[in-house]
C-alpha cells in the first residue's frame, strides 16, 4: 500500500512541481519498520516473516521515498544489505524507473549501521524486535502480539528466533491461497509455536479475517546485556482463558 501511494506522490509531484504537499509524519518512519524487521547475515537479508509473510522486504519503499525526495543515512544502509544478497534480493536491476531515479544511489560510503536503537515496539500493530547488535549473524528475536486484519493468521503471542546467521525457531510459513493446506493448517494456532489449552489454540474466527480482541505487546526494556518484553494474548484467547501472558527474558547472549 505504501509503496503503491508514493508512485501517485511521485508522478503528482512530476505533474505539478510547485504543489506543496500535506505533512504525513508517517513517511518519515515507514522504512524504519522495514529496517527493524529485517536480519542481516553472511547469506542474504532476511526478515520476519509471520503470518502471511513470505519473507518480503521495503526495497520499493526505500527506492521510491528517495525518488521523492526523502534522504537518510540508514536508507543506504538497508538497501546496500539487500543487494549484497546472492540474488540482489528485492531490488530491480536495469529497469526504467531505475535509470531515471537511481542512477545517484551509491553505496561508496555507506554507515556501518542503520543507526537505530538495538530493540524497536511497535505497540499499535504488536510486533517487536529485540537483537544483540546490528552485526551479520548476530541474534535477534521477534515477537507477535496485537491487532490483525486480513491475512492473518492465528499466532497471538509467538515468535521468530535467528541466531548465527540462520533462522533457529521460525514461523512454520504458509501456502498459496488456493491449496486446501492453508485455511484448514496455516492459519490455526496449531501451525505456530504458541501455547494450546487443552488442544485448542486462539478464536478460529481470528483465522484469515483478523482478531475482535486483539493481544498486546507491553514493557519493553533493553539494557545491553538484559532485555524483555511481555506479551499479552489474552484478548484472542478469551473464549477459553481470562489470562494468557507471555514474558520474553533475554541475559547476556
Amino acid at each position: 500500500a505504501m509503496s503503491e501511494f508514493l508512485k501517485f506522490r511521485l508522478a503528482f509531484k512530476n505533474t505539478l512541481p510547485k504543489t506543496n504537499f500535506v505533512e504525513i509524519p508517517q513517511l518519515e518512519k515507514i522504512d524504519k519498520f522495514f529496517i527493524e524487521a529485517s536480519y542481516p547475515n553472511s547469506d542474504r537479508l532476511l526478515t520476519a516473516n509471520f503470518g502471511d509473510g513470505r519473507g518480503g522486504n521495503g526495497a520499493n519503499v526505500v527506492t521510491l521515498l528517495l525518488a521523492n525526495g526523502f534522504k537518510k543515512d540508514r536508507y543506504y544502509w538497508y538497501l546496500n544489505q539487500l543487494q549484497s544478497g546472492r540474488n540482489q534480493q528485492g531490488l530491480r536491476s536495469g529497469s526504467a524507473f531505475d535509470i531515471v531515479y537511481n542512477q545517484e544511489i551509491s553505496f561508496s560510503s555507506v554507515p556501518k549501521t542503520p543507526g537505530l536503537p538495538d530493540s524497536g515496539l511497535y505497540p499499535d500493530m504488536g510486533w517487536a524486535m529485540l537483537r544483540s547488535s546490528w552485526e551479520k549473524d548476530a541474534t535477534m528475536l521477534a515477537i507477535k502480539s496485537g491487532f490483525t486484519f486480513n491475512h492473518t493468521h492465528a499466532d497471538a503471542g509467538s515468535f521468530i528466533l535467528y541466531h548465527n546467521g540462520k533462522n533457529l525457531i521460525n514461523d512454520s510459513g504458509n501456502s498459496g491461497y488456493g491449496t486446501l493446506e492453508y485455511s484448514t493448517y496455516y492459519c490455526q494456532s496449531q501451525a505456530h509455536n504458541v501455547i494450546l489449552f487443552n488442544g485448542e489454540g486462539q478464536n478460529p474466527e481470528d483465522e484469515y479475517s483478523g482478531v475482535k480482541n486483539p493481544g498486546k505487546l507491553y514493557d519493553l526494556l533493553d539494557a545491553g546485556n538484559f532485555k524483555y518484553i511481555y506479551a499479552d494474548a489474552t484478548g484472542p484467547y478469551s473464549h477459553i482463558l481470562m489470562r494468557n501472558f507471555r514474558h520474553f527474558l533475554w541475559i547476556g547472549k
